[in-house]
């Protein structure tokens, strides 16, 4: 039993370190977007139930564009340190409404390396208001506002790329001074509710960010989007202050689809609109529900 256990140990210690895992940008697992110009990263340093004393010396983050074997962006190169939460970008700025990649390798306190992780991505940002500007972003409202909320509706051809091309990325941003929750060709794109999040809306409103490809039909066929509306905060009336943000009945929420290398045709400034099921919504009141 004792030669069992001393053999056990020694295996243990010369076990090569295991790839970092866990990977994470900005708190998230392979977000979509997040909107900062220096992202930090994050990662967990895996172990087995028998080690013992396992900490991690130094490491070396690479960020990639395009793909996990893409354009180099950002080689932090090998660093003396031992911190894995929050690790912050220091590499040439990120260009905007792209894909990055990145891996992060780890030596142990023999000065041991581990093999480099699976590789992690992220999205950049649109840009700023100037940019949103050229894409052709625009304010949407829907005709015919009633007494309850309303469903704005679109339908769109996906744009076939040139040469036989295949179409590998198709992003949805949406912003809204209410709540909305879209759907494309039936299918609910989240399940957030109360989206965008809480803002003070005279100085900043959000956007969210879909991946909608898998639900496309991406050989020409129509597609349809949907986007139902809620009042949200800007209808709720709050006793010691008033109606803060003024007298909104629906939010017109900015639509962008992004699908390069060609961009989706641009919506028209006013959809159509539909009657929708939810008759009253309100933060801190009942939700009226009425199936069609």
């Amino acid at each position: 039993m004792r030669l069992l256990f001393l053999l056990s140990a020694a295996l243990s210690v010369l076990a090569a370190p295991l790839p970092a895992t866990y990977l994470r940008t900005e708190y998230l697992l392979n977000p979509l977007l997040v909107a900062t110009a220096t992202p930090r990263f994050s990662w967990v340093i895996p172990t087995l139930p028998s080690d013992r004393g396992v900490v991690q010396s130094a490491y070396q983050i690479m960020v990639m564009a395009g793909n996990a074997s893409g354009t180099l962006v950002w080689n932090s190169g090998k660093v003396s340190s031992d911190e894995q939460n929050q690790v912050a970008y220091a590499g040439p700025p990120l260009a905007a409404d792209v894909t990055m990649y990145w891996t992060v390798q780890w030596w142990d306190g023999a000065g041991t390396a581990a093999p480099p992780s699976t590789p992690a991505f992220f999205g950049t940002a649109p840009g700023d208001d100037a940019a949103w500007s050229a894409s052709g972003a625009q304010w949407i409202g829907c005709t015919g506002v009633g007494a309850n909320s309303n469903q704005l509706r679109l339908d769109f051809a996906t744009p076939q790329p040139p040469g036989g091309a295949v179409l590998t990325r198709a992003t949805l941003y949406l912003s809204g001074l209410g709540w909305n929750i879209p759907y494309i060709n039936g299918q609910r794109l989240t399940r957030t509710v109360f989206s965008p999040a809480f803002t003070h809306l005279r100085l900043r409103v959000l956007y969210t960010a879909h991946d909608v490809l898998p639900l496309l039909d991406t050989h020409g066929g129509n597609n349809t989007l949907a986007i139902m509306l809620g009042n949200g905060w800007p209808a709720q009336f709050h006793p010691w202050e008033g109606n803060v943000f003024g007298e909104v009945s629906f939010p017109r929420p900015p639509l962008r689809q992004n699908c390069p290398p060609h961009r989706a045709p641009q919506p028209p400034s006013h959809f159509p609109s539909l009657t929708s099921p939810n008759q009253t919504n309100k933060k801190a009141c009942v939700e009226w529900y009425r199936e069609c």
